[in-house]
């Protein structure tokens, strides 16, 4: 294996190779996830109370707000036992000049930066379907596509979460997405995929340890995807919403 190849490898595992961005729910679905949340927190004894006064607090949006396409290094409602809470999108860590948006699924229960975290401030993110980009043989984005579940209307994303220090010195709660491996409904486009997790299961994901490996290895959803933007044309389609995941 070449030396670029192994550098490669290894900057995939700790979170640097994918850049990318996801569309979030209306800010009245983001009111009703609090709702869900609470049903969620009464099957469980040990579950805190609900503490986000204001679910847009942080965030700059208002009830009357549409879906938005969510970028890297911004500041996003994301569900936690403790309610909507805005965080950072990154890892902001000493050891990179960009902050980690992702975790790898075949190492999130063992690299240090991502292994505590898994296990005690896990996270979900409510999204509307998410963006990638083909490549060419230099790495260049091409074609732009959009990726929805056909069977739901609504993505929830398995995540992580910590607390940062950022460049100014200041704290922040940060969070990166889990990725696995993709398979042929987006495989065409992209090799990694955000893991996605049932309704069913974000109880379990949110307070119950031992569905960490279950959630790891579930069979993910088949997407539909629309090419929304086409280099070759300069033009974007109807939907004209920019991002990749």
């Amino acid at each position: 294996m070449s030396k670029r190849m192994i550098l490669s490898v290894l900057l995939s595992l700790m979170g640097f190779t994918q850049c990318g961005r996801y569309r979030s729910f209306t800010m009245r679905e983001i009111h009703d996830v609090r709702e869900m949340l609470e049903e969620i927190n009464k099957k469980w004894p040990d579950a805190p109370l609900i503490e986000d006064d204001d679910p847009f607090e942080g965030t700059g949006d208002s009830l009357s707000g549409d879906e938005r396409d969510i970028a890297p290094r911004s500041m996003n409602k994301v569900i936690t036992k403790n309610g909507l809470r805005a965080m950072y999108w990154g890892f902001v860590v000493p050891f990179s000049k960009t902050p980690l948006l992702h975790a790898m699924s075949e190492s999130v229960e063992t690299k240090p930066t991502w292994r505590e975290p898994l296990q005690t401030d896990r996270i979900i993110i409510a999204t509307k379907g998410f963006y990638e980009y083909t490549h060419d043989a230099k790495k260049r984005p091409i074609d732009q596509y959009f990726f929805t579940d056909p069977n739901n209307d609504k993505l929830y994303l398995a995540g992580i979460s910590k607390v940062c220090a950022m460049p100014d010195g200041k704290e922040v709660e940060c969070y990166a997405v889990i990725t696995v491996p993709s398979n042929d409904s987006v495989s065409h486009v992209h090799d990694r995929m955000p893991l996605a997790l049932d309704q069913s299961e974000l109880g379990d994901w949110l307070y119950n340890p031992l569905f960490i490996k279950t959630a790891l290895s579930r069979v993910q959803p088949h997407y539909n995807s629309v090419c929304t933007k086409k280099k070759s044309d300069g033009k974007k389609k109807a939907d004209g919403q920019i991002g990749i995941f």
